[in-house]
């Protein structure tokens, strides 16, 4: 099965999606932390985009803002995508 990427041309990085749907789900940085059993500062860190998704938080995270599966993964792929067109 091949997934095909949506290009979206209002496209926001990763950092400001998580952001925007934390805020959505009504959730504090503080709260998103606890639920995922870590420092605030690494949600922080997350929406600022000065560190990735790790992979053990993706299922953790979908969930708790309330993001469809397929769509986290959309923008996580065109994340990418953009960054590796930056260094060719």
């Amino acid at each position: 099965m091949k997934l095909q990427l949506k290009k979206y041309k209002n496209f926001i990085s990763t950092g400001a999606f998580l952001k925007k749907h934390r805020n959505l789900a009504g959730l504090t940085q503080k709260e998103a932390a606890e639920e995922l059993q870590v420092h605030p500062m690494f949600i922080s860190n997350l929406e600022n985009n000065k560190a990735p998704v790790p992979h053990r938080h993706l299922a953790k995270i979908s969930q708790m803002y309330r993001i469809p599966r397929k769509v986290f993964i959309e923008n996580l792929l065109n994340t990418h995508e953009r960054k590796i067109k930056e260094f060719l």
